[in-house]
């Protein structure tokens, strides 16, 4: 149980504060150390809420006990078939796979060790057409498993492995290549590996250096456009809500923007914290201000202060922009995964047990 503490500590914890949060990109004004080096110079957006689109509340997954409880969302997938795969970092060997729309729990899959079909701790999860991507960091490997729950086979990500340089989220690119968002002490980055061997083939973003961070674990949160548009890799630092899209054929920069925070920031230190999900049409960006420490007996984590939502099409194109500070409101939790035009979040504090909170999103008024 220490080592799990440790770990969620290590990985969720930071407590330096950020400077220059937010700098308007004016020619005049030197560019901001935080954003992205590499990349087009990038004028900040006032976060003023903007809407074409508007979550509406479809259904909820969990309860407060049974087979459908649980202790602490912590990733989700969304398979072929409609159903919802979740992990629960305070039941870490085990994945909940939940039917849409019934709520009923077809099955567990995995139990605690280090043999076919085990995990000990599962901390990223992907899919595609015919496989589960489960990154089990504790062990350091990802394990695939095929349509019926079965492992196939695993492997290790190139230079990844332990709880300091690990793996904070996984994607599918294409039918050979996988995307991973790698953390480590002082650096963080977005990279292409192949997907049967888990050879690095190019790293596509990184964390600018900073000395006052350089004992600090870095976070990244990346994402690949699924379906049968243009392939798109995209990425969101977590020192500022920026994000950044590029072509994985050319390099070519497809989407860029920085959205501040600074006028939603209530004194709070520390950095913020940010998450993304790709959808078919339309990439959600998730970003926080700092809140407070919260203590959950084997999770030391921080809660969300005020928490920005972002849809953005593949070209930058923002339709919807939502701020949300109401405590009890689901719309809180972090990103799940984005289905079409459905979106599920991961809430564990609006309710009186966590739940999978499934939103469409509709034009607005």
């Amino acid at each position: 149980m220490f080592c799990l503490q440790y770990v969620m500590s290590a990985l969720r914890t930071v407590a330096l504060p950020l400077c220059c949060l937010a700098l308007a990109a004016c020619a005049d004004t030197p560019p901001n150390p935080d954003l992205f080096a590499g990349f087009s110079r990038v004028p900040v957006e006032s976060p003023t809420p903007d809407s074409s689109l508007v979550p509406v509340l479809i259904r909820e997954y969990g309860s407060l006990s049974g087979e459908d409880s649980f202790g602490m969302l912590w990733e989700l997938a969304v398979r072929d078939d409609g159903s919802l795969v979740v992990a629960d970092i305070l039941d870490p060997c085990i994945l909940t796979v939940i039917d849409r729309p019934s709520g009923v729990v077809r099955e567990k899959l995995g139990r605690c060790g280090e043999g076919p079909g085990e995990f000990k701790m599962i901390t990223a999860l992907a899919t595609d057409a015919d496989s589960l991507f489960v990154y089990d960091q504790e062990l350091g490997v990802v394990i695939v498993l095929d349509p019926e729950g079965i492992e196939a086979r695993r492997f290790a990500a190139e230079g990844v492995g332990g709880p300091l340089n690990t793996v904070d989220q996984m994607a599918v690119l294409d039918d050979s290549t996988m995307l991973i968002a790698r953390s480590q002490v002082g650096r963080a980055s977005v990279e292409s590996i192949d997907r049967g061997t888990g050879r690095l083939r190019r790293v596509w973003f990184e964390t600018p250096e900073d000395a006052e961070l350089a004992e600090t674990i870095r976070h990244l949160s990346a994402c690949a456009r699924p379906g049968l548009g243009p392939a798109t890799i995209v990425a969101m630092n977590e020192w500022v809500f920026e994000g950044v899209g590029v072509s994985p054929d050319t390099g070519e920069e497809r989407l860029h923007f920085h959205t501040s925070f600074a006028d939603l920031r209530d004194g709070g230190d520390g950095p913020s914290s940010t998450s993304l999900r790709c959808g078919a049409s339309m990439a959600l960006f998730r970003g926080t201000t700092p809140g407070p420490m919260e203590d959950l007996g084997m999770v030391v984590t921080a809660r969300a202060g005020v928490v920005v939502h972002e849809a953005r099409e593949y070209d930058g194109t923002l339709r919807m922009r939502m701020i949300v500070e109401d405590e009890g409101s689901l719309l809180r939790g972090g990103v799940g995964a984005v289905r079409g035009d459905t979106l599920f979040l991961m809430n564990r504090a609006a309710r009186a047990y966590p739940v999978v909170a499934e939103f469409v999103l509709q034009p607005g008024g």
